[in-house]
């Protein structure tokens, strides 16, 4: 089995970034997806617990390539955003 693929039209590109953008989701400089309590704490069906909430304490996938994976200094200091915001 292929393993799942997004574009950046995806529905899943769109919420995982705007989670993101909300601090609602936050990467550490190690690549470990991190969710925000108050989302945790929301029940509102499958999309949110499968979109989201199952990512919690995942690893993100890295790109072979190491000049095209994310700049963990750049990740360490959104991370800290995360946490103020939190």
């Amino acid at each position: 089995m292929r393993p799942r693929t997004f574009t950046k039209h995806s529905p899943a590109f769109f919420l995982h970034h705007s989670a993101y953008d909300l601090n609602l989701l936050g990467i550490d400089a190690d690549g470990k997806v991190h969710i925000n309590r108050s989302l945790l704490e929301i029940h509102d069906g499958p999309t949110l617990q499968h979109a989201l909430k199952n990512i919690r304490d995942k690893m993100m996938r890295q790109p072979r390539e190491m000049l095209a994976r994310p700049n963990r200094e750049y990740l360490a200091a959104r991370f800290e955003m995360y946490l103020k915001a939190g």
